[in-house]
Formats: C-alpha cells, structure tokens, sequence
C-alpha cells in the first residue's frame, strides 16, 4: 500500500510533501497540492487558505462553485481584518468603499452610528459646527476652519467669532486672547484701540473708567499733573509748596508765606508756614506772629502764636 498523504501535504503515494505557500491540501491523499483562489493565501503546509484583509472566508474546499470556496467582498461600511469576518464599522467610524481592511475614523470633534459609509454620515458633537457644506471639518465656537491646513484654527487675538461667523476685530475699549467668542471690556484705568489682544495701562497715576478706547481718557489722579508729554503721557507728584491746578495743567504755589506736601490736589492743603497764621487751607494772606512769638505749621489765627 502507498502513503496516503495528510491534509496540508502532498504527494503521489510513495512521498509527501508540505505544500508550498499560496498553495493548500485540504483533504487526505491529494497528489498535489491546489492553489489559492483569488484574495486568498496560505502559509507553508496549510490545510486551508484564508481570505485577505477586506474579504471574509476560509477555503477549505478546491473545488470550484462550492460557497465555502470564494472570498466574500466586505461591502461599504464594513471591514476585515485578514483572515476575519466582515464587520460593521464602528461608533465613530466610517468605510466610504468595499474591501477595507479597516475603517476609517471621523475628523475630530465628530462621530456617527455603526455601519457608516461616508464621512457625511459622521455629525459634529455639542458646541462645534461644521464651517460648510461638503467640509469635513468640525470647529469649536472661536475657531474657523482653515483649509489650506484643513483643520480649525483659533481666532487671533485681538478678534472675537459669534454665530460660527468670521472672525471680527474687537472694537476700541475691549480686547480679546485668541479664540475668543466675546471681547471683555478694558478694566478701570487702561484702555484699547480696535483689534488689541490686551488692553495697556495708563500712565503711572493716571486713572481712566471702564471701557477706555484711548490713551486720552487717562486722567492723571489728584495731586498729579501732567509734567511732560501730551495728554497723561507722563504724571507727576506736585512738589511741596505747590497743589495740582484746578485744570489739571500744572502745578500752583501755594500763597505767600504757605506750604503745602508734596502730591497736594488743592489749594485747600496749603497750611501758614511756623512763625504765621492765617485762614485755614491758606486760602489769603498768612501774617507774620507777633514780635517774639512764633507758631506751629497751619496755625489758624494769632491765638496760634
């Protein structure tokens, strides 16, 4: 009796052999071994071959016609791993063609339900749009899509997005960081022209409301005055002897015979010299005390000598 050759070998009765790759013996006693059919492939020695990525099956029948003989085509919305089962694509997934070995993810900040065939099916989540029809991109609220890139970028600094619109510049006393959907208005005592990603400072004391569009709504504070530059460009402390004019133009000396401390705001701060009297805050002429007597700073009248 000859050798009756295993599955996997073949031979013609007095030897076996193992079958090559691509090519199988499925039953006993073949005497050589058959081929893979299309999509299909089979390691050394096999017994069967199995279907490729994309495709679903195991051959194990060379007999041509058989249903367990073909590779089956993974349709639209589904794919294979090689050797696997056609499966569905899953949450979040979609495969735009037959025979994917796998499918493909939806951009980012989207998704859509199992079986999906194109990226159309795949939905933007809460809070992110879709810039237009036939773009596959979802953009969060503050950011537009770019499609040189193809991705969403933040609006600049400076601008702000509202209604999934273009980005618009921030107008004069607000300021916005990037990607912004809101301009916040200047805090108190600094301000901003139209497009400032930050609002700057006025000048050291100067003040200025909310909302300041200029640097000419920096006031210099009291009992400081402008002492160089235009407008509050520059603000300084009036020196002793000297209050802040009314206008806020100057410095003013206090009366004959008066001083006053430095960063004074009004005439109201300037007090009689010792050795004088007079109304108080200055406000006329301070007299000298008395022959040999003499007074403290501010003395009121010459009961203060």
């Amino acid at each position: 009796g000859g050798v009756c050759c295993a599955p996997g070998t073949a031979g013609d009765g007095s030897y076996c052999i193992g079958c090559r790759a691509n090519t199988f013996a499925p039953v006993h006693g073949l005497a050589t071994c058959l081929p893979c059919p299309a999509n299909a492939a089979a390691g050394n020695s096999s017994a069967n071959c199995t279907c490729g990525a994309g495709y679903e099956g195991l051959i194990t029948s060379g007999e041509p016609g058989e249903e367990d003989g073909r590779c089956a085509v993974c349709e639209a919305g589904t794919a294979s791993a090689e050797g696997g089962e056609c499966v569905a694509c899953a949450e979040g997934t979609f495969g735009a063609e037959a025979r994917l070995a796998e499918c493909s993810a939806c951009t980012a900040n989207s998704t859509s339900p199992p079986g999906s065939t194109h990226w159309s099916n795949c939905t933007c989540d809460a809070t992110f749009y879709r810039p237009a029809s036939g773009v596959d991109a979802c953009c969060g609220a503050g950011h537009v899509h770019n499609p040189g890139e193809a991705r969403c970028d933040p609006c600049p600094a400076g601008t702000f997005q509202a209604a999934h619109e273009a980005c618009t510049l921030c107008a004069p006393g607000t300021s916005s960081p990037p990607g912004a959907t809101t301009c916040a208005p200047c805090a108190a005592d600094s301000f901003a022209q139209a497009g400032q990603a930050a609002c700057t400072a006025c000048p050291e004391n100067a003040t200025a409301p909310v909302g300041s569009t200029s640097l000419w709504n920096c006031t210099c504070s009291a009992g400081v005055v402008v002492t160089a530059g235009a407008g509050a460009a520059v603000c300084g402390a009036c020196s002793a002897g000297t209050f802040a004019a009314p206008s806020g133009g100057g410095c003013l000396p206090c009366p004959l015979f008066a001083t006053s401390p430095s960063g004074s705001g009004g005439i109201a701060n300037c007090s009689c010299s010792p050795g004088y009297y007079g109304p108080a805050g200055g406000e006329g002429n301070c007299t000298a005390c008395p022959p040999g007597l003499t007074s403290l700073l501010g003395a009121g009248g010459v009961g203060g000598c």
